[in-house]
């Protein structure tokens, strides 16, 4: 590779995929050395892609990235630029081209977590993964500036009732007998509510709720709870990643595959789950996530306060 080349990091997908993701961008930021990387996914995630010494996208590259899309020849303007592109399953084109590496998460017939296949994708093309990347994550993405105060007293532990698909949440009745209960339990339960809950006016009654102002919010807020529950969703994978004591419910997709890091998952296994590895449910009821008793959530909040 020439030393005057920029290694071009995107990843566009949504905050649990780019986690997944993330051990693998320190892999390449070892492998190519910082100084070189730029990061052109998610602008929001150069939260966690700055302290690895990733650089923001040059002005104009982001549009000169879309041109990959469909594209048969290679943009002129990424000139001997390499482009790393983090995806699912399928890149931004067909063409094979030298200076595009598309990194995929899933593989068709196999059922392995997406964190390993995008390593194991990186070290066939000869980029060693990063073992020790969970504490790195604690030395570079965890701020050592104490976080917002909150209101004294007990640490809460936070519910998340939402996720990015609606048949990917357990009901929300369920979620506010739950907070009952840690309520008659002397905890504090606190509802945690992302744009999506906002805008559809979920309802979580009377009990405390926080709504976070960008990702760097959303992070002191897990930092600073006893515990979090919640669907299969982002702020899952962050509270695994942070090490903050976790419970993952799982129904259409695979906890196997998208697990978050360090959690506990319930998940049913029906003889029709996983129906989904990329999002897509073509099921009206969402039994496998329904038939996750109330009596079930409890015995593992228990043991996990226990723990």
């Amino acid at each position: 590779m020439n030393l005057a080349q920029r290694v071009v990091i995107v990843h566009k997908g949504a905050l649990g995929d780019f986690l997944q993701a993330w051990p693998s961008i320190l892999a390449l930021s070892r492998h190519f050395g910082p100084e070189r990387m730029y990061w052109a996914g998610r602008e929001a995630y150069s939260l966690w892609t700055a302290p690895l010494g990733l650089k923001p996208a040059l002005p104009g590259m982001r549009h000169h990235l879309d041109r990959l899309y469909g594209a048969s020849s290679w943009p002129a303007e990424l000139g001997g630029d390499l482009v790393i592109w983090f995806g699912l399953r399928t890149g931004p084109t067909e063409e094979r081209f030298a200076n595009l590496w598309f990194v995929p998460g899933l593989h068709a017939g196999r059922a392995a977590p997406v964190r390993e296949a995008y390593r194991e994708e990186l070290r066939r093309l000869g980029v060693l993964p990063a073992e020790d990347w969970p504490e790195i994550w604690r030395i570079t993405c965890m701020p050592s500036a104490p976080p917002p105060a909150r209101p004294t007293g007990r640490k809460p532990v936070l519910l998340f009732p939402g996720a990015g698909h609606a048949k990917r949440c357990w009901p929300l009745e369920r979620f506010l007998s739950l907070a009952r209960w840690l309520q008659a339990a002397g905890e504090r339960p606190l509802f945690v509510l992302g744009p999506a809950e906002q805008e559809r006016g979920v309802d979580v009654q009377n009990f405390e709720r926080a709504a976070p102002e960008g990702l760097a919010e959303l992070q002191a807020c897990i930092e600073t709870s006893r515990l979090v529950v919640g669907n299969d969703s982002g702020p899952l994978h962050l509270a695994g990643f942070c090490g903050t004591p976790c419970l993952a419910l799982f129904g259409p997709a695979s906890p196997n595959q998208w697990g978050p890091y360090g959690a506990r998952t319930i998940w049913l296994g029906l003889d029709c789950s996983p129906c989904t590895d990329i999002g897509k449910m073509g099921c009206e009821s969402a039994d496998c996530l329904r038939g996750i008793g109330l009596k079930r959530v409890q015995r593992e909040v228990e043991r996990l306060l226990g723990e």
